[in-house]
């Protein structure tokens, strides 16, 4: 196992959003893998399919709230009802434009969320979870 490979995933239907915040990774943390969905479900069944693989490895998904067919509490609904290991895989940030404080303490109520963060993406906030969120090798 590689603890040191950082894992992002991206769940938001705006696809510059979804740009803007892959290149901002990948500056910020060069060897980070990085994947977009801008259709929430098919991000859904790629992450289901990810409880399959024998991988330990964390994801932090940044997941947008407000998205058509399906939004992001929508998507973690379905996330909860199909594995309770969310938390042993995932690492799980609402990233939304919203400025709704209902959204903002839904966040915060939610066991899976690990915070609310407000875009757009900054490379010192993809530097924050990076090292607050990844373990990092001391060997």
């Amino acid at each position: 196992m590689n603890s040191n490979h950082k894992q992002f995933y991206i769940i938001d239907d705006d696809d510059m959003n979804n740009l803007i915040c892959k290149m901002v990774i990948s500056s910020a943390i060069p060897d980070a893998t990085v994947m977009t969905f801008n259709q929430p479900i098919e991000a859904l069944m790629h992450v289901k399919d990810e409880f399959n693989k024998p991988k330990h490895e964390k994801v932090i998904i940044l997941l947008d709230i407000n998205m058509p067919e399906m939004n992001g509490w929508q998507f973690l609904e379905a996330l909860e009802e199909s594995s309770d290991l969310v938390n042993d895989r995932f690492l799980i940030f609402m990233a939304s434009s919203s400025v709704n404080p209902e959204d903002k303490q839904k966040a915060k109520n939610n066991l899976h969320i690990l915070d609310f963060i407000e875009k757009p993406i900054t490379e010192g906030i993809v530097l924050e979870l990076s090292k607050n969120y990844f373990q990092e090798s001391t060997a």
